[in-house]
């Protein structure tokens, strides 16, 4: 086996992860890239800046803007300014996106369920820890 087809699989199952998202996600209107953002504001009390969300997701400024737009319009989030900083755009979770929450853990819990059913719980953790390890690297890598 050689390194690169490693890496290979972990960007196909990204994109097939990716993909079963957005399919799943189409009827609320909604996009994986979206989902991420929403869970990012959920994990983080409802409310982040903008700067904390590209930094989370690791994402451009310009991606997270159009996301935040997006998500504004169809109303999943609030735009507000920080009061300490005019600057500093806040972005709080709406009650829609907390009505919409438990159904979103429940497709990604199902989604993880079906794609590691074949593992047992030591192989299951065994993959953890192992992809922990790869992503440390990867961010290491210059």
């Amino acid at each position: 086996m050689r390194e690169d087809e490693i890496s290979y699989l972990i960007k196909k199952i990204s994109n097939k992860v990716r993909a079963k998202g957005d399919m799943s996600l189409k009827k609320k209107g909604l996009t994986y890239s979206q989902m991420q953002l929403l869970f990012c504001l959920d994990n983080n009390g409802g409310k982040m800046s903008q700067k904390e969300l590209e930094d989370k997701l690791d994402v451009a400024h310009p991606t997270v803007v159009g996301l935040v737009q997006r998500l504004e319009k169809s109303g999943y989030v609030k735009i507000q300014v920080d009061k300490n900083d005019k600057r500093k755009k806040v972005i709080v979770e709406s009650k829609k996106a907390m009505k919409f929450k438990d159904e979103m853990f429940n497709r990604l819990h199902e989604l993880s369920i079906k794609m590691l059913m074949d593992l047992d719980i030591n192989e299951k953790e065994e993959l953890y820890r192992l992809l922990k390890i790869v992503s440390k690297r990867i961010d290491e890598v210059s």
